[in-house]
């Protein structure tokens, strides 16, 4: 089945409102499928193009359905599938290709965000989840994987679950097979919460408390975090925000066994800001240029941190299951599928490609490599580690989210040079390094420093590949890159400070965070492009766009420049709290750029998915708060956006 099965059902609609709806909510490649008003029995697929939509006709056979000829399917979740997966095979008759890429969801009853809906998981994942974490009388309600427009209540019993067929009839109404009728699941919900259902073998089932999911689709985010604000409960439950944090410290299970021994020996003690926030081993950042005859010079408090390709399957897939879920949402193996791979070879998932939202740089986001490292701010006697760090990774961008004092304790101390003393010269076993100051700029919520890193080659140990992937300094001896660095080459650095977030808190509006992402993303995707450029040179295959942007490009005023693509690090005092808020929610808007404004995200589960590869990432309930209303105000703007270009197409069609 596909990953938004059936979701771009809609019950009750005409032709007049099905293309109302695309052109004002969708994109060029949305899609929507309504029962045919002609001829009952039948379906029709609404296709939005660029100014217009096509209708194209579904028959139902009672044997298959097909598009009057060519491919049959058994189901119409089948025949969807196959023709967003297959480019090509869905054409006009003259010819033009006809493309599937975004489903537009349908704003059925359960869109009023219940959290005890958790969509299409299997009868065995409800079992799996009531029964190792819900209570007698927990229940949740699914998608039928067998009977289409049909719904499933899962109840845990006590040692066993009891699913009960939920059925949506002609008219829109819901039962259990008879009795009562529901205008909407909720109150269907509501009442048997009140009136236990007797099975058939007389035994009570009773509905005492919903097993809440977290997953959500992005369109319906203003309802979910109304819903959370809402449950104070009253003494009976958490508020919504808290309980789902609260959630999160029970799966600790796994991290609490992952090893912190190296941050924990005696010589590497003094070099962590805080006595118990360390490293987990398997994502830590490893210096590979250090004494080998010094203990304790490969290390560094810092972890690398990538998006998860399980987190992308399960979303795209509907599973919910938690086993094995993040076992592998860490690998140093260069061997590792990239995200692409994975798409290609996955049989049960598949992958749509790149959203029209999404920058050039958003490929980045889900490949092999780590996209983050996340590390504490630095101390006296951990900056030398600090740069070999940033020369290693090649990491381009810095983003600090702290001041260097605050509260009159020191957070972070200061590892770059002013604009007076222009250049910090830092000795290192593998080589000088210096950190020129070339300029800088304020706004009311940063600063902006342009630095540019440099080394002394001259004394360069052999070193080998880092976890990230990225090759790293080596010595002469038969590895072709030290060649090319025994130069004092270098790369621009640009440092971001953040001044508005406070220390125990929050900022007041998201906005003024997410429009310093949105310079990072755009100085990130400036990066990329220029490394892509600089790979593939001005050939022949390049288009006059392509070769006008790389034309624009402002080199930095050292020529010998190296290719930078390393992970973006980011750090405030402890490397946790604040460094894990803006993790997420980068992380979260490059998923909705990538996958389109009607993907479905879960903000627990990513944030759980940051926790396992760096202890204590989002530290408070006001922090994971912050998180859900970031990615709510980026939502709203990306709406307004479409919405406004949507109406300056329909204003340039001719009539």
């Amino acid at each position: 089945m596909g990953p938004e099965r059936r979701r771009w059902f809609h019950h009750n609609l005409s032709g007049l409102q099905a293309e109302k709806l695309l052109m004002d909510k969708g994109v060029p490649g949305s899609f929507l499928v309504r029962p045919s008003y002609s001829n009952p029995g039948n379906f029709t697929l609404s296709v939005r193009r660029e100014d217009c939509v096509t209708h194209i006709r579904i028959q139902n056979t009672d044997d298959f359905l097909d598009l009057y000829g060519g491919e049959k399917f058994a189901t119409l979740s089948e025949l969807i599938d196959y023709y967003q997966e297959n480019h090509g095979q869905l054409k006009e008759k003259n010819g033009s290709i006809i493309e599937l890429r975004y489903p537009l969801f349908s704003q059925d009853p359960i869109a009023e965000s219940s959290r005890w809906f958790h969509g299409r998981i299997t009868g065995k994942e409800a079992q799996k989840l009531l029964l190792e974490k819900g209570k007698y009388g927990s229940f949740l309600v699914r998608e039928s994987v067998h009977q289409p427009d049909s719904y499933v209540l899962s109840v845990a019993t006590g040692e066993q679950v009891s699913h009960i067929l939920i059925r949506q009839k002609s008219d829109g109404k819901f039962d259990v097979g008879g009795g009562h009728q529901f205008s909407t699941l909720k109150e269907l919900i509501d009442f048997y919460t009140q009136t236990p259902m007797v099975e058939k073998s007389g035994g009570l089932v009773c509905l005492k408390q919903p097993f809440n999911a977290t997953r959500l689709n992005v369109s319906t985010i203003d309802k979910r975090i109304r819903q959370l604000e809402r449950e104070n409960g009253a003494g009976k439950h958490l508020a919504g925000f808290l309980e789902e944090f609260e959630e999160l410290h029970q799966d600790l299970h796994d991290t609490k066994a992952k090893s912190r021994s190296e941050g924990a020996k005696p010589y590497n003690l003094e070099k962590n800001r805080y006595k118990n926030i360390l490293p987990f081993d398997p994502t830590h950042v490893r210096l590979l240029d250090g004494d080998p005859n010094v203990p304790g010079s490969d290390y560094i408090n810092a972890n690398f941190i990538k998006w998860p390709d399980a987190l992308t399957e399960s979303l795209l897939g509907g599973h919910s299951s938690s086993e094995g879920f993040f076992a592998s949402s860490y690998s140093s193996s260069p061997g590792t599928p990239s995200f692409e791979k994975r798409r290609a070879q996955s049989p049960n998932c598949r992958f749509p490609q790149r959203a029209d939202t999404a920058s050039p740089s958003s490929d980045v986001f889900f490949g092999a490599k780590p996209r983050y490292i996340a590390t504490q701010g630095t101390l006296p006697n951990t900056v030398v580690d600090f740069w070999r760090m940033i020369w290693q990774e090649r990491s381009a961008i810095i983003v600090m989210i702290t001041k260097e004092v605050e509260r009159g304790r020191n957070k972070c101390w200061r590892y770059w040079p002013s604009a007076t003393e222009k250049v910090l010269v830092l000795p290192s076993y593998g080589g000088t390094l210096r950190v020129r100051h070339d300029d800088e700029s304020n706004t009311d919520t940063y600063t902006l420093r342009q630095l540019f890193l440099t080394r002394d080659s001259s004394s360069l140990r052999k070193s080998t590949s880092s976890p990230s992937g990225t090759d790293t300094v080596a010595s002469s001896g038969g590895d072709p890159l030290s060649s090319a660095l025994t130069t004092p080459e270098g790369f621009a650095v640009y440092h971001y400070q953040f001044h508005a977030w406070p220390d125990h808190g929050t900022p007041s509006d998201p906005s003024c965070v997410l429009n310093f992402m949105c310079e990072i993303s755009a100085k990130q995707t400036f990066i990329f492009l220029d490394n892509e450029f600089s790979c593939l040179g001005e050939s022949t295959n390049m288009t006059q766009t392509t070769i006008s942007i790389r034309r624009n490009i402002q080199k930095p005023t050292n020529s010998e420049t190296l290719p930078v693509s390393g992970p973006i690090v980011v750090h405030c005092s402890a490397g946790i709290g604040r460094t894990g808020t803006f993790i997420v929610i980068d992380m979260l808007i490059n998923y909705i750029k990538r996958m389109g404004p009607q993907c479905d995200i879960d903000i627990s589960r990513t944030v759980q998915a940051v926790r396992e590869q760096r202890s204590g990432m989002v530290q408070t309930e006001t922090q994971y708060r912050f998180i859900y209303k970031a990615v709510q105000s980026y939502v709203s703007t990306l709406s307004q956006r479409l919405q406004l270009r949507n109406k300056c197409r329909r204003r340039e069609t001719p009539s």
